[in-house]
């Protein structure tokens, strides 16, 4: 089976998210961040993040998923996994939101090195009413 037919069939099954996208030629929009924070300011840090990731969850119609993972052999390492329905809703929408202005000033001080993104076209995922 092809993935196009295996993708036709999933979505056929009932599962949303990031099938529905592909079959209707949309593109989502994902970001994996690695962010290295300097030593004594995990703590605030995390529960800084954590808010921009409640914001983002709950008050972005355009987030579909914001994570927040730590790495289990480095404490200073955060990671942060972030799906939207487009680009435009992470550009326009998440960047100009008021829980990420807020975060953006509040972190800044505390990163170890800039944070590295890798931008991705998630082709399948969990539908933001699943979570």
């Amino acid at each position: 089976m092809n993935w196009r037919r295996l993708l036709v069939a999933s979505y056929s099954r009932g599962y949303n998210g990031a099938v529905d996208s592909v079959v209707s030629g949309e593109v989502m929009f994902a970001l994996f961040v690695t962010a290295k924070i300097k030593a004594g300011h995990r703590a605030e840090f995390i529960e800084a993040t954590m808010g921009d990731a409640v914001g983002s969850n709950n008050d972005e119609p355009g987030c579909l998923q914001f994570d927040v993972h730590a790495d289990p052999n480095d404490e200073n390492t955060v990671y942060l996994y972030e799906v939207y329905e487009n680009r435009d809703a992470w550009e326009t929408a998440h960047r100009a939101a008021p829980h990420y202005t807020k975060w953006r000033e509040t972190v800044s001080p505390w990163f170890d090195g800039d944070p590295t993104r890798v931008e991705l076209n998630p082709i399948f995922t969990k539908d933001k009413g699943q979570i």
